[in-house]
C-alpha cells in the first residue's frame, strides 16, 4: 500500500533522506518491542510496515538507476531481480 507513495517521496526529497528515514523508523520500531504495552506494540507494527515500505521501493529504485546510469547491459537488472525474487 506505502510502496508507490514511498517511491514517489524518495523521488521528491533524495533517495539517501528516504533511507535515513527507514533506519530511523526500523530502529524505532525494534525498540517497541521491549514494551508490553498493546499500543506501544501495535506503534511498533505500524513504524515496521513503514520501514519495509520504505526499504523495499528505495533500494530497488537506487539499484535500478544505478544500474542505468552506469551503463550495465539490461539482462543484468532482469536476472538480478529473479535471484531476488
Amino acid at each position: 500500500i506505502l510502496g508507490a507513495p514511498a517511491a514517489g517521496l524518495a523521488d521528491f526529497v533524495g533517495r539517501k533522506k528516504v533511507v535515513m528515514a527507514y533506519f530511523m523508523t526500523y530502529a524505532a520500531s525494534c525498540f517497541t518491542y521491549h514494551f508490553q504495552n498493546m499500543w506501544i506494540l501495535v506503534l511498533g507494527r505500524i513504524l515496521s510496515g513503514i520501514s519495509q515500505s520504505l526499504q523495499y521501493s528505495v533500494f530497488e529504485s537506487w539499484l535500478v538507476r544505478r544500474h542505468n546510469t552506469e551503463g550495465f547491459p539490461s539482462e543484468w537488472i532482469r536476472d538480478t531481480f529473479k535471484k531476488a525474487s
